[in-house]
């Protein structure tokens, strides 16, 4: 049955019933979600070249650059352990190469780990 005024205008695409639109929004933000919130650890360098280092010094750890290549994703193992072992490794690389810091966001809280002092 439909309303008066419900017609579908030639050339306008179908409308889906309520119910159906509501469920496939409903799985593509869980999806969302369940890929941003506590699944990735982000650093963020100032350089290309810097987010290349880092990578490379946490490639053990499944590091993978960004799109824009100066980001850093690590994926989530999970552990508190692994979490500590992976901040140590990732502090070792800026202080091995110079690099005086990065943005680190984990669970949607974005910190600041400083490398090598500035002279």
């Amino acid at each position: 049955m439909q309303l008066p005024g419900s017609a579908v205008p030639p050339g306008a695409p179908a409308r889906q019933p309520f119910a159906s639109a509501l469920t496939a929004a409903q799985g593509s933000a869980r999806s969302c979600v369940s890929f941003v919130v506590g699944k990735v650890l982000r650093i963020e360098a100032q350089q290309r070249r810097d987010a290349e280092c880092i990578r490379d010094a946490l490639e053990e750890h499944g590091a993978d650059l960004d799109r824009d290549a100066r980001v850093v994703l690590v994926p989530d193992s999970g552990g508190g352990d692994v979490l500590t072992a992976l901040l140590g490794a990732l502090h070792a690389c800026l202080e091995d190469h110079q690099i005086a810091s990065v943005n680190v966001t984990v669970d949607e809280q974005t910190y600041v780990m400083q490398g090598a002092a500035s002279e």
